[in-house]
């Protein structure tokens, strides 16, 4: 089935998320050592242009030791709140316990080096931004049928699955958070479209606001706290409630349904909005009318996911098995 989706509207803007603030405990972004000399770090790197910025300053690098190509981020001290200090040691302590680069759709930080006047993070270098760059500065985009977006969604899925089977909740899912990148020996023409093309890579990023659930436990509870981004999280993680794997899962749903249709399902800086969807998302889903344009496998994907009842809502297992995906019936 042919269906090509809309290109983001105007008004649809990057979003920002709820840290968690599980990290506050914790006296150190690094684990217990000594601080380098901003000396000793610069030795360590030949750094390059800067490719991006968010939470610090992104840089092309190479490795001096290696020559291997790298990305790094550089956070100065002085920008460092106590909610992007918090998110920092929560992603050190979460990533910490994979090992480097665990799984190939996911990017974690390789080395962290700590100075008295910033922090440096070696990354791998991802070349093709992330998903919300693509979908946002591609006024033309235009998926050529639903094989296209349907492609990449194991690869989402898959650093998902990882995640939950290390009992890691992700807690803020969303195409800001998914990067891109080529496959080694990979060539695109001039003209192709990165994110559409079949040898495109995609990896989870961004663990500030993951958490670790115990093994004899199915939730976390968060003390109160709103979790993820207004828009893609789920009605418990917003409203500050214990949250566990399907949190996880509803935010695939609506990061689905965005890949989709270039929009979120409702406008999250409406309260009234957000609680009718929180409320019956199948009735919301429903009555819109990019809705109806997706194939019947997508939308039951996404209405396996995005269900009110958290007890409902299918696993990542349950999600890599989905008939619509490639190399099943749409």
């Amino acid at each position: 089935m042919r269906a090509a989706a809309a290109a983001f509207t105007q008004g649809f803007r990057r979003s920002s998320s709820t840290p968690n603030l599980a990290g506050d405990s914790r006296d150190l972004v690094l684990p217990p050592g000594r601080q380098s000399s901003d000396k000793e770090v610069d030795k360590l790197y030949e750094k390059g242009e800067k490719i991006g910025s968010g939470r610090g300053e992104i840089f092309k690098a190479v490795e001096v030791e290696s020559g291997e190509p790298c990305a790094l981020k550089i956070i100065v001290r002085s920008n460092l709140n106590p909610n992007l200090l918090a998110s920092l040691r929560n992603e050190s302590t979460i990533t910490s316990s994979f090992g480097i680069q665990p799984h190939v759709n996911l990017c974690v930080p390789i080395k962290v080096h700590e100075t008295r006047s910033k922090i440096v993070v070696e990354m791998d270098l991802v070349e093709g931004g992330d998903l919300m760059d693509f979908l946002t500065q591609t006024p033309s985009l235009k998926w050529l049928d639903q094989m296209q977006p349907l492609r990449l969604l194991p690869q989402i899925f898959r650093g998902v699955e990882y995640l939950h089977r290390n009992r890691v909740i992700h807690g803020d899912l969303k195409p800001e958070n998914i990067l891109l990148t080529r496959r080694p020996g990979m060539k695109l023409r001039p003209g192709d479209s990165l994110a559409a093309a079949p040898g495109c890579m995609y990896k989870i990023c961004d663990f500030g606001n993951s958490v670790v659930v115990p093994e004899e436990a199915e939730v976390v509870t968060l003390g109160g706290k709103k979790v993820g981004t207004p828009g893609y999280a789920s009605p418990e993680a917003w409203n500050g409630e214990a949250i566990g794997f399907e949190s996880d899962m509803w935010s695939l749903g609506i990061l689905v349904y965005v890949i989709f249709t270039g929009e979120l399902p409702y406008e999250p800086t409406d309260e009234k909005a957000t609680a009718a969807f929180y409320a019956d998302p199948k009735k919301s889903f429903k009555q819109l009318p990019k809705w109806k344009r997706m194939s019947r496998g997508v939308r039951k994907l996404i209405s396996s996911m995005v269900v009110a009842n958290r007890a409902e809502r299918i696993t990542i297992e349950d999600a890599l098995e989905a008939e619509c995906l490639p190399g099943r019936n749409l």
